[in-house]
């Protein structure tokens, strides 16, 4: 779960922009403005050998902060 302020703010405009705007046009939205995706700069393995993750937004990244039950429920109750 995110624990710094500015990760909760992102979520929260996820939250509130998913009601009405698509995940992957959220997702290009923040990728254009430069935010970093939750799995920026970790590792993964491709064939066998390790890269960096990009950083960009994808729709499925949204979708999921969008459906997790806990952030849902830190960002309406607090």
């Amino acid at each position: 779960l995110p624990t710094r302020t500015a990760e909760l703010v992102v979520v929260n405009r996820i939250l509130d922009l998913i009601e009405t705007t698509p995940a992957s046009r959220i997702a290009r939205m923040l990728s254009a403005e430069g935010i970093p995706s939750p799995k920026a700069e970790r590792l993964r393995a491709v064939n066998g050998v390790k890269v960096k993750n990009s950083g960009q937004w994808t729709q499925n990244t949204v979708k999921s902060i969008a459906s997790h039950p806990l952030l849902n429920a830190m960002c309406e109750y607090g």
